[in-house]
């Protein structure tokens, strides 16, 4: 074999295994950076290991998933933090009575509650953003989402939200629904923060279907 051919094909290799490591290196770059993230998010009490969220308390026929403020497809909220959010045994399926009902416990790190424009605006911008993020058929405008709230409070501190939201449905039926809405506030003194539970579904409030979504309670 020439060797000419024979310095090119360990030229070849050098540069590949040159490679190789330069790659190697990056990922665990990389990695360690991630790693000093979310150590750096857990030492401010912002948990960024999904295991560690475990906001809501409900039985096993709920679906968990969990989320993080800010959203990428509403960008316009302005809170930091974590969402559980907990399915119902129906959610997804137009013929069951829990078809869209679900509920939402967040942890912010926002002090002062929630106004009821701030929370209008903040469903309309996460329900309607996330709508038209997963609409598929590119000939139809995804209209926004409208959210109407109004606030309770009692001598106790105690706040609670009711309302509505009108959206469209990308996910499943590819039509207009009016989800139902009850919400409550409390402040953790403990780690100087504000925590939300959200119970959602086109059911009336009377529906046996309300049975099931108020079992899930903040923790």
């Amino acid at each position: 074999m020439p060797i000419r051919t024979i310095i090119f094909g360990l030229t070849i290799a050098l540069l590949a295994t040159t490679t190789l490591v330069a790659q190697d290196d990056e990922k665990k770059s990389t990695t360690a950076k991630k790693n000093a993230v979310m150590e750096k998010a857990k030492a401010e009490g912002v948990a960024k290991n999904k295991e560690d969220i475990n906001l809501l308390d409900t039985d096993d026929t709920w679906r968990k998933e969990t989320l993080f403020f800010p959203f990428p497809f509403a960008r316009d909220i302005k809170l930091e933090g974590e969402i559980d959010v907990r399915f119902s045994k129906g959610w997804s399926k137009q013929n069951s009575p829990l078809f869209w009902s679900y509920a939402l416990g967040w942890n912010i790190t926002r002090k002062e509650k929630l106004s009821e424009t701030e929370l209008e605006g903040i469903m309309q911008s996460y329900l309607g953003g996330l709508m038209k993020a997963v609409n598929r058929d590119k000939d139809f405008t995804v209209p926004d989402a409208i959210a109407v709230f109004t606030e309770t409070s009692n001598d106790a501190g105690e706040v609670k939200y009711k309302g509505k939201i009108r959206m469209h449905d990308s996910f499943f039926s590819k039509k207009t629904v009016t989800l139902n809405v009850i919400g409550e506030y409390t402040f953790s003194e403990a780690d100087q923060r504000s925590k939300l539970i959200f119970k959602l579904s086109p059911q009336d409030l009377d529906h046996e279907a309300w049975e099931y979504l108020n079992k899930a309670k903040l923790r």
